[in-house]
């Protein structure tokens, strides 16, 4: 396979998930670079694992919740308070992929850390963030309960669903996903006058070539529409 038909391929793929019927400019010659915040959302993410642990509760049981949140939490526990709260965000990034992303972090995995990242959406000013989460906490009939009961207050079974608190959730998570600066990009300014900065500018240095390469192919994606043609893709790799 030549690098043209690779290019396109992989916009292919990418046209599956985002049918881009509107585009981006594409990056200038030599402006890419792998994005720092990528680097915290992973090893925000990795806050979660405990090697020394042997039993790992099904996902969303309230085992699972209280495990990931003891267990993020202890991890948190010997860093510094601005690397915390990067990693928190970054964490919080991830959390919230999706179409409606206040949901999960009510009523699943992250269920258990939603009062620890509306503190730190508080603590850095980001008031449209944690403005959406309140307004969703509130909207619950019964927030202090299990993440399965309130989820069960969302879908009462049978496709039967709390009008109201569906509405909620939608329009808050939408007010979340607008609502700026974006999560990644102010983990790194917190995480920029901190120590354990270049410690992590050290980490993007060795991002491996695949996760390189993925986020070069998705910047090339959003420049081009989903059906590019041949020359559309040299001239988007160029």
């Amino acid at each position: 396979m030549n690098l043209r038909t690779s290019v396109l391929v992989a916009l292919t793929c990418l046209g599956s998930m985002t049918f881009a019927a509107e585009t981006s400019p594409c990056p200038e010659t030599g402006s890419l670079t792998y994005p720092l915040g990528d680097v915290i959302q992973k090893e925000g993410l990795s806050l979660e694992f405990d090697f020394n642990k042997t039993e790992w509760p099904d996902y969303g049981s309230p085992a699972h919740i209280r495990q990931t949140r003891d267990t993020v939490l202890k991890n948190l526990s010997d860093k510094s308070p601005a690397e915390r709260d990067a990693l928190l965000l970054g964490r919080l990034s991830w959390s919230t992929i999706g179409t409606t992303p206040l949901l999960g972090i009510t009523t699943s995995g992250d269920a258990g850390l939603f009062d620890t990242y509306l503190d730190v959406l508080e603590r850095h000013g980001m008031a449209e963030h944690a403005g959406a989460l309140k307004a969703v906490r509130a909207a619950f009939p019964v927030w202090n309960t299990s993440a399965q009961a309130r989820y069960n207050q969302w879908n009462r079974g049978n496709q039967e669903f709390d009008a109201v608190l569906d509405a909620v959730l939608h329009r808050q998570s939408d007010v979340f996903r607008k609502a700026q600066p974006p999560l990644l990009d102010k983990a790194e300014d917190i995480l920029s006058i901190d120590p354990a900065y270049d410690a992590y500018l050290d980490k993007r240095a060795k991002t491996d070539d695949w996760q390189l390469h993925t986020f070069m192919m998705a910047e090339i994606g959003s420049c081009l529409a989903r059906y590019a043609t041949p020359a559309e893709a040299d001239a988007a790799l160029a």
